[in-house]
């Protein structure tokens, strides 16, 4: 069809059938588009160009990352496919066979609790509405498990399969069992490295059945809700309200200040080998009786960890099929949050120590304070152990720790675990040889992020910046339209440095460095060859409503970041990184609200008396007579306010100021600059056009004249000026009136009224000037003042300025509050 149309016109069936063919062709890309994203994981390309040959580009090189083409078995190097996948099942078979033997419990320690209720809640029966909830919560594109059956499946034919589902999932409610087939489950391998050879160093992944993950979603739900009820604040992973970050940042907070006590002590990262895979079943269920849960619940989750059956993917092909005795599947949605159970006992263990005084932890605090003592951090298997340098302590933490295998399960890999000394400690050899570990020093990478290391320092970030520079040459840039660059760098390189900017302050040198990168990038620039960037960066970082790009801008990406702390935490106290994030509070403070609820947090007096309140107030000093009408205004703006009773006080983010639409400030914004299209700019621009001006039609069209000297316009100004009862000289230029215009304050709802008018008015003003020019359309002067009250109307209302139910109201509003 292209081509018939090059050579003549196509007639009206023709070019139907070439739009019909067009659309086809368009459906045939988008279903191609998506089965190669299945295929190459690009997930951060969900939505973008249609990138076709680069996705599978992008697929070809997983599959040859992924792909196990030599294999050492038994220090013997094979490329056969029969021996490699013989040999992956054999080791994968074995490492979940757990040893015979009894293991010690820890019936000494003390744990925390569920109580009754939190048990009824876990054990109440499934119903369809919570078993939606988490259909449709779940990704419908991940990885397929035996049953070929994606989220993606039971989401769109729910009405069909429900009664199947529900029914599998009442029997194991009643029963405790489902069939064996539902918990047949792939182990992908996934390379911890390039070029590995050795089975260890392969990530098993669990691809488990769509069936059992409903099941499984549906009980992690359930058990989420009341893990913080039993799991120690030293966890930080999983627990609604606790964060990755927090663990990093009392890391720091502790690291400095034992460094500015000049008191020498010892970090202690621990590595453990396989954690999931070495779990003992036994102890696990152990945890949950000590931890309250009912004997239903504790059956249902052995159950659900109990009949597994493992086929391992060699290649893409399945091998073998064996059953298990111990570990817990890396995809399984109970997996983490079965395993934090787990640690809890080391985490008691830990602080039983302290109690006993053979470890001592940092100490954070300061003398007008009780000191609190920290002696560890984890987050899942991501363990830091901090104590004093003492010999002694070390051989008791070597002794926790023979105990902690004893019991678990686990294997701690002292040769990859490491102890870094904090000050001075002259023999930090000796320490290390106690343990069996090597020594490392500050700054230690912790949970991904520097700990120890100057947040000052612009070299904290060079791994930020090599990791975004390995991506970028990872990706195939000449197969990209600049839409499809876009996109990779408003999904994925704008979100790689945010791990960073969550805790760090950004320096400008380095904010330019990344800004930089993306704009090479986006331009298409290689190496060293010259591209032209054609929009200003600042212009491109601007949202999508001011006629930007929506990149983020970094630097204030950073400071809202930073601010969400200042939002959690409200402790003035600290010594290093914490200090700097809350010398931020003042800027934070003013963007801030008080919501009055029972009155604990007030300093003046708030009483309730039955269905009566008042307010007590107690000033310091005597009231003199000229300020008795300030008083009474003061409680009448006390007594106006809504008081929530029965609710706590609390701090609420303040909404945007702005009373406008975004388009419309950003357009009064630009008139204020001077830079909207006028006849005056157009002719800057070598734009043919008369200088003439469609609203008076006596003089020439600029900026300052067509929005405050024109006659139409003066005719809307004094409309104002009378609804408000004043007289107004009207200033030169646009920026002149608004600077004059902010003069007036208050909060009262013709200072709202007043705040908002210029916007409206120019923007009414503009609207019409458009009109005439490319539409021909023409209002008389009385309409475009009933044009201009309407707008201005609905706009207060929107924002909830105003309390007046029509214009007349609201006119009468502006004059007496004039």
């Amino acid at each position: 069809m292209d081509a018939l149309e090059e050579d003549r016109h196509l007639s009206s069936e023709e070019q139907l059938a070439k739009g019909h063919l067009k659309t086809e062709l368009e459906k045939v890309l988008l279903m191609e588009e998506i089965n190669c994203r299945q295929k190459s994981r690009a997930l951060w390309l969900r939505e973008g160009d249609n990138n076709t040959r680069f996705f599978h580009r992008i697929a070809n090189s997983n599959r040859r990352f992924n792909t196990i083409g030599r294999l050492s078995i038994n220090g013997a190097i094979t490329m056969d496919q029969e021996e490699i996948g013989e040999g992956l099942v054999n080791f994968y078979s074995q490492l979940f066979i757990d040893e015979e033997g009894r293991r010690p419990l820890l019936d000494g320690l003390v744990f925390s609790s569920i109580d009754e209720e939190d048990r009824c809640c876990l054990d109440r029966p499934f119903t369809e509405e919570e078993v939606v909830g988490v259909v449709k919560d779940m990704a419908g594109d991940k990885s397929l498990g035996p049953d070929g059956f994606s989220m993606a499946f039971f989401q769109r034919c729910w009405a069909i399969v429900k009664d199947d589902i529900m029914a599998v999932l009442h029997d194991f409610h009643a029963h405790g069992t489902f069939e064996k087939s539902i918990n047949a489950t792939f182990i992908a391998l996934i390379p911890k490295k390039p070029g590995a050879v050795e089975c260890k160093d392969f990530r098993p992944i669990s691809f488990i059945s769509g069936v059992y993950k409903i099941l499984s979603k549906v009980l992690a739900n359930r058990l989420s809700l009341v893990l913080d009820k039993v799991v120690s604040a030293s966890q930080n992973a999983f627990i609604g309200g606790r964060q990755i970050l927090d663990s990093v940042l009392i890391a720091n907070e502790c690291l400095d200040s034992r460094l500015k006590s000049n008191t020498p002590g010892v970090l202690c990262k621990l590595d453990l080998e396989k954690a999931y895979d070495h779990i003992n079943w036994n102890f696990l269920i152990y945890m949950l009786r000590r931890c309250g849960f009912s004997e239903k619940w504790r059956h249902w989750i052995y159950a659900c960890i109990s009949s597994v059956r493992f086929s391992v993917l060699v290649n893409g092909n399945s091998r073998g099929f064996f059953h298990t005795s111990r570990g817990l599947r890396q995809g399984d949605p109970l997996s983490p949050l079965l395993f934090l159970l787990i640690m809890e006992a080391l985490s008691r263990m830990l602080d039983k120590a302290c109690e006993g005084g053979f470890l001592t932890g940092f100490s954070v605090g300061n003398s007008a304070e009780i000191m609190l003592a920290i002696s560890h951090l984890l987050f899942a298997d991501d363990t830091l152990i901090m104590c004093g340098a003492e010999p002694e302590q070390i051989w008791y933490l070597k002794g926790v720790f023979i105990w902690f295998q004893a019991v678990f399960g686990l294997k701690i890999n002292l040769s990859k675990s490491e102890l870094v000394p904090v000050g001075n400690v002259p023999d930090v050899n000796v320490l290390a040889g106690i343990l069996g570990c090597r020594i490392s020093a500050l700054p230690l990478m912790y949970l991904g992020l520097p700990l120890g290391a100057s947040f000052k320092k612009k070299s904290i970030w060079d791994a930020v910046v090599e990791k975004m520079e390995k991506r970028l040459a990872g990706w195939k840039r000449m197969y990209l339209s600049k839409g499809g660059r876009l996109t990779l760098i408003k999904s994925t390189l704008s979100s790689l440095p945010s791990y960073y900017l969550s805790l760090f302050p950004l320096p400008m040198s380095v904010a330019r460095r990344i800004e930089k990168l993306q704009r090479d990038f986006l331009w298409g620039g290689m190496g060293d060859e010259h591209k032209y960037h054609l929009v200003n960066w600042h212009q491109i970082c601007t949202p999508l409503q001011q006629g930007g790009l929506g990149i983020r801008n970094l630097s204030i990406f950073n400071k809202a970041l930073l601010g969400k702390w200042l939002w959690r935490v409200q402790q003035p106290y600290g010594v290093g990184l914490w200090k700097f994030i809350r010398a931020g509070w003042d800027s934070f403070s003013s963007h801030l609200t008080f919501k009055v609820g029972d009155g604990s947090r007030l300093r003046t007096t708030y009483r309730i008396s039955g269905s009566s309140h008042h307010w007590d107030i107690a000033f310091s000093r005597q009231v003199q007579d000229c300020e008795l009408e300030t008083v009474t205004a003061l409680m009448e703006l006390l007594y106006s306010y809504p008081i929530r009773r029965g609710s706590l006080d609390e701090l609420c983010w303040r909404p945007s100021s702005r009373k406008v639409p975004t388009r419309v400030a950003f357009f009064t914004w630009t008139a204020a600059l001077g830079k909207i299209l006028t006849v005056d700019n157009l002719r800057k621009r070598r734009v043919v056009i008369v200088d003439w001006c469609c609203m008076c039609k006596d003089h020439g069209e600029s900026v300052n004249h067509l929005l405050l000297h024109c006659s139409v316009a003066q005719e809307l100004w004094e409309l104002i000026f009378s609804m408000f009862g004043v007289a107004w000289v009207m200033p030169r230029g646009v920026v002149d009136l608004l600077s004059c215009w902010s003069i007036k304050s208050g909060k009262t709802e013709s200072a709202a009224i007043w705040k908002t008018i210029p916007h409206v008015l120019m923007w009414c003003i503009w609207r019409e000037r458009n009109n005439r020019t490319f539409l021909g359309e023409e209002q008389s002067i009385s309409a475009l003042k009933c044009a201009f009250l309407q707008t201005l109307y609905e706009w207060l209302k929107a924002s909830n300025l105003v309390c007046c139910n029509s214009i007349s109201e609201m006119i009468d509003s502006c004059a007496v509050g004039s």
